[in-house]
């Protein structure tokens, strides 16, 4: 199961690789940076679920999907999608 440990364990390795990536001139903006950060999300709790080596079950299902939303949302806030996608999309933020 997904507890709080691993969250912040995946949280750090994906907010890391977030920052390289966005560090290496990424752009900020738009839809890119919002679709890499929820796959990357996805792909460290994916690795981490098989790295665990637990028989998935369908009563596994909630904890992955509040780890992946910690995940993202952790790695979003580093990215810094909530001042930049606004403006991208054309609703001006505040």
């Amino acid at each position: 199961m997904m507890d709080g440990t691993a969250i912040i364990t995946v949280s750090a390795a994906v907010v890391g690789l977030t920052q390289i990536l966005k560090w290496s001139s990424l752009p900020t903006s738009g839809l890119i940076p919002v679709v890499l950060v929820f796959v990357l999300s996805a792909l460290g709790v994916i690795l981490w679920g098989v790295s665990t080596e637990i028989v998935f079950d369908r009563h596994l299902l909630w904890p992955y999907f509040a780890g992946w939303v910690a995940v993202s949302t952790s790695a979003a806030g580093v990215f810094g999608l909530a001042q930049s996608t606004p403006k991208a999309f054309g609703s001006g933020g505040r």
